[in-house]
């Protein structure tokens, strides 16, 4: 990460800035009731594979299937990636993965 050249004074001022709409950015996700950027949603495995659904911090989420045998939780591992528009949407689809549709 490159390094900004400003004085501390600038330096504190941002951050404070970046603190306000990081809050900003909570008030209006509760508000709407979506989840944070990477929040779990949802995990799950079946067999050999686990099934994990992450919010997208916008009202979608991501369903990645990853393959146990090989590795755990790195990209290169993933078997299956799909977003969805809506974060209910992939936890539908990971419940019809994992056999927990009603």
């Amino acid at each position: 990460m490159a390094k900004h050249k400003c004085s501390p004074q600038q330096l504190q001022r941002t951050l404070q800035d970046l603190k306000t709409l990081d809050e900003t950015a909570r008030e209006i996700r509760e508000g709407l009731g979506i989840h944070a950027p990477g929040a779990e949603l949802w995990l799950g495995s079946l067999n050999d594979q686990t099934i994990v659904v992450e919010a997208n911090g916008y009202g979608g989420a991501k369903l990645t299937v990853f393959d146990d045998d090989s590795c755990y939780f790195h990209d290169q591992c993933a078997v299956r990636e799909e977003s969805f528009d809506t974060e209910q949407a992939a936890l539908d689809a990971a419940d019809k993965l994992a056999g927990d549709d009603e």
